[in-house]
């Protein structure tokens, strides 16, 4: 069974999350938590380029996977679309290996709620880009006050790779000088970067 996943669980009463890492590397089910109330949430957030926003009322189960292909990064035959709850307004759609959807609903059922760090960031707290880092993928949402403007995932290879995506989405909106809020577990040397030619500030 390939594509990866990097489980990070922690419990709440009612929540167990689980953060799914597919950038290659080989899955194994022993890396899920086993002890999980029958009445607990699981929430699975996909660490995944095939990620795409959408709104809420041009989504429907039926079409998830017709969604991805519009947007250019379709499910391969070894992959089925999962989704995430709404979320002001909006849904994500993403690409999950088959395989690994099974192992998670023989374990988990009905509990699995997707997550994605597009659902990240918040509007209303002025013009700013926001960007999580995640291994080999990275999340770019621009916001313009209480709007946003731009939402996209990217698979990148280092650091220069999201440098060159910020410069290009910051000058698309003319706005150079906006902040930019950055989070992930993976994000210590894009911070760095990206400090020698704008205001950063690091964010959970």
């Amino acid at each position: 069974m390939r594509q990866v996943t990097g489980s990070n669980p922690t419990a709440t009463d009612k929540n167990v999350s689980i953060q799914l890492r597919l950038d290659g590397h080989s899955f194994s089910a022993d890396t899920l938590p086993t002890e999980v109330a029958e009445d607990s949430v699981v929430v699975v957030e996909l660490l995944t380029a095939k990620s795409v926003l959408v709104p809420e009322e041009c989504f429907a189960p039926e079409v998830a996977g017709r969604l991805l292909w519009l947007s250019g990064v379709p499910c391969t035959e070894k992959e089925s679309p999962v989704w995430s709850r709404v979320k002001d307004g909006v849904v994500v759609v993403m690409a999950l290996n088959r395989e690994i959807k099974e192992v998670l609903d023989a374990r988990y059922g009905s509990r699995i709620e997707y997550s994605s760090p597009m659902l990240r960031g918040r509007a209303g707290e002025g013009r700013y880009l926001y960007v999580y880092v995640a291994g080999n993928v990275a999340y770019f949402k621009f916001f313009d006050g209480t709007k946003l403007a731009l939402c996209e995932a990217a698979s990148i290879v280092g650091e220069d790779d999201i440098l060159c995506m910020v410069e290009n989405i910051l000058c698309e909106f003319n706005a150079q000088e906006s902040v930019i809020r950055v989070a992930g577990e993976d994000s210590e040397g894009v911070i760095k970067l990206l400090k020698q030619y704008h205001k950063v500030e690091k964010c959970e």
